[in-house]
Order: structure tokens, then sequence, then C-alpha cells
């Protein structure tokens, strides 16, 4: 497992405020899947991932909102692609993005919500992590992962993140508008940006 003091500090928010982290790495991290599905012409699937994300986060905005998390896991795994079918490196961030909002989906259904953040935490530093060792061809035994520079900023990202949510009181404003401020940035934990428009 990847260590960062992060990773106590998330001991520290509360229930809303550990979904409103995980949300915001998964939609950092869906700038992937969508990259991908764009590549592979898979509007239905890009849809249809961004479809759920917006569920999830549509249910820390409308209070009691009636939501099958069931139903959008089903229809999670019927999108998430297989790394067999396909020969080129986008597929993996992909899939990683998939198993984050797989996590963020289990969450709601256990509410369990601390080992869940911290999973998805994980997912995404170990996307950036992964990155580098393929482009560097480079065994993750034979370096040390923390001190990759991507590594760093994934970490420093995730940190600015937790600030914002702990230091601002929680509120549906609050959601909404980190919501937006990462949907407008664009990019996601591995630097990819996607035309929004």
């Amino acid at each position: 497992m990847l260590k960062n003091p992060l990773q106590l500090r998330l001991k520290k928010l509360s229930e809303p405020q550990l979904q409103l982290f995980m949300l915001s790495l998964c939609e950092r991290m869906a700038i992937n899947f969508e990259f991908f599905a764009l590549h592979t012409e898979n509007k239905i699937a890009k849809d249809q991932y961004r479809n759920i994300l917006n569920i999830l986060w549509e249910s820390l905005i409308v209070k009691n909102a009636q939501i099958n998390y069931d139903k959008q896991l089903e229809k999670l795994e019927e999108i998430i692609p297989k790394q067999s079918d396909y020969d080129f490196y986008a597929v993996h961030p992909a899939i990683d993005a998939c198993q984050a909002l797989s996590e963020a989906l289990h969450a709601k259904l256990t509410e369990t919500w601390l080992d869940y953040a911290l999973s998805i935490s994980e997912i995404s530093v170990q996307t950036v992590a992964n990155v580098y060792l393929t482009e560097h061809n480079l065994e993750i035994d034979s370096i040390e992962v923390n001190n990759i520079e991507s590594v760093k900023d994934e970490w420093d990202a995730q940190w600015e993140i937790f600030r914002v949510i702990l230091e601002e009181p929680y509120s549906i404003n609050l959601v909404k508008s980190l919501k937006k401020e990462l949907f407008e940035i664009g990019e996601s934990n591995i630097g990819l940006f996607l035309n929004k428009n």
C-alpha cells in the first residue's frame, strides 16, 4: 500500500465529507475513462459512466434522493473494458477509473466511508505511478514510487481537495462548487484534458 500522511488525516472528515472527497477523486479519474471511450468510439459507455457519477453527485445534493445503487453498479459493470481486448495503454487508466467508481458505489451500499475513501485515494495514486513506470519501462520494485514527481503531484492534488473539504463548512453549495471547479478544470490525475464542449 502506498503511504502518505493524508491517509491518517482522512479520519478527521465526517461521513458526508468523505463522500465528497471520494467523488472529487472520481471526477478527476472520469476523464481517463472518457478519453478511452472516445478513442474506442464508445459514446454509450462514456455517457453511462458520466451518468453514474452524476447520480452519485446528486446523492450529496438532493436530500433523501431515491437511488438504486445496486442497479448503478450493474450498469457500471456493463461498461468496464477488458484489458485483453485492447492493445493500447489507455485501457488501464480507464479500468482504474471504473474501479474507483465501483468503490464509491460500494461505499454507498455498505455505508462504509473511510475504507473506501482510502481505497479510491490509493487507486488514483497507483494509476499515476503505473503511467510513469510504463513510460520508463520500470518494475514497481525497482523504484520508490512516492519519489516519482508525478506521484508527488497527485498526493498534492489530493491534499488540496482534502483541505478545501476540511476547512469549508460542509454544505450543498460546497458540493456544487467543488464539482463545478473540478469539471471546469477538466484535468485528470494523469494529466489528460478533454474538451467539455
